[in-house]
């Protein structure tokens, strides 16, 4: 039973192998041992047929001439490692946006509590130092640098609505 191997390209350890008994015996499509399909009729294996992968991307298998012929193609739905680092930062960056915005809420919960106007300025202050050096801190590791930007952001428009 020859059954014959195909790389993916752009895929990290991703083999096809068809395999067929006979000439005009069905046909066998595997993904890294996982069973994709079989073509079982004469009809179905001159017509061909496309498998869809988890990424997208398609494979197509098709008898020509009692030869197997199989065809990919790249799958639209894999976004580039770039795309990924652009969405991982802009992630961070609203979630220190949020996190900016603690400093808000706690100048809104400690109005509600009735504490001299003194009080309350020195807790603001220290909690806008404290997200201060956060920001900065966050700056320092390439890792979480947008997520500083996003903290560094919102406190001088916290400063600007005023305390």
């Amino acid at each position: 039973m020859p059954v014959h191997l195909y790389e993916l390209k752009g895929h990290a350890s991703q083999t096809i192998s068809i395999s067929q008994k006979r000439v005009g015996a069905e046909i066998v499509v595997r993904l890294n041992h996982r069973l994709l399909g079989k073509l079982t009729t004469p009809e179905e294996m001159s017509a061909g047929r496309r498998f869809l992968l988890e990424d997208g991307a398609t494979i197509t298998v098709q008898v020509v001439d009692e030869q197997v012929l199989v065809t990919t193609t790249p799958g639209q739905a894999d976004l580039s490692s770039r795309q990924q680092e652009i969405l991982r930062q802009a992630g961070l960056y609203l979630l220190g946006v949020g996190l900016g915005l603690v400093d808000l809420l706690a100048f809104g919960l400690l109005k509600k509590v009735h504490l001299p106007p003194l009080d309350v300025a020195i807790y603001e202050f220290c909690i806008s130092i404290g997200l201060l050096l956060a920001g900065i801190g966050c700056l320092m590791s390439k890792k979480v640098r947008f997520l500083g930007f996003g903290v560094l952001t919102v406190l001088p428009v916290l400063i600007f609505i005023g305390y």
